[in-house]
């Protein structure tokens, strides 16, 4: 299936969300927004890549004239496994669901859980259910927040010590062996259901990609 590449002049910048049914899943146009809002001359373009072809992908997407991509979920665990060139926080989550350009090498970064982070504020009893990928990447980040209490949650309390790793001598932290709606703290991160609970309020992966879109393009339009 096609994308219609109207607007898309010599100057414009692309970009690219990569997904086995991008096109059809229209996030693209959560970024375009954001870049339409501020008049940005660039345009995420979104891409059916098949699970098949991954690798071919993005062993020739250096050598595209796309600056940048963010691939859908289901591609965050093999770009883990296919780049080479990754950033600290990739190597620390084992997941990665963004490549930059940059002289010509692909550079593995992941944006999840800095998104995940930045909607809540300081000095919060933060709560983590279960230790996958999406769960470290939220506390990788959560941590630069200060704040007032780590929780750590899990069924197997093994999973809950490896995730402990990430946390720093600074910042109080506290084991329990409990189901994820059982925790009691200001902010829960199920990473079961990858869903977000700040209050009452639950943020699905939909509302994440929002907050993600907003730092890329944000990023995307300051550095040109």
């Amino acid at each position: 299936m096609g994308y219609p590449v109207e607007m898309i002049g010599r100057d414009t910048a692309l970009y690219s969300l990569i997904g086995v049914n991008a096109i059809e899943d229209a996030y693209a146009e959560i970024f375009n927004k954001h870049l339409i809002e501020k008049d940005f001359n660039a345009k995420v373009m979104p891409l059916n890549i098949r699970e098949d072809d991954i690798g071919f992908f993005i062993n020739g997407f250096k050598d595209s004239k796309i600056k940048e991509a963010y691939f859908s979920k289901e591609y965050w665990q093999t770009l883990y496994e296919l780049l080479e060139d990754v950033n600290d926080e990739v190597k620390v989550c084992g997941m990665c669901d963004t490549i930059k350009v940059i002289d010509k090498q692909n550079i593995g970064e992941v944006y999840y859980g800095k998104a995940c982070a930045s909607l809540i504020e300081e000095n919060m009893r933060v709560a983590i259910y279960g230790n996958s990928p999406t769960a470290k990447s939220f506390l990788y980040n959560v941590v630069k927040k200060t704040p007032k209490l780590v929780i750590l949650a899990d069924m197997i309390v093994e999973n809950c010590l490896e995730m402990s790793i990430i946390i720093p001598d600074t910042i109080s932290s506290d084991i329990q062996r409990t189901e994820a709606n059982s925790v009691d703290a200001d902010i829960v991160y199920d990473s079961t259901s990858q869903t977000l609970k700040i209050g009452d309020n639950v943020l699905n992966y939909q509302d994440i990609l929002e907050k993600i879109a907003q730092i890329k393009t944000k990023e995307w339009i300051e550095n040109g």
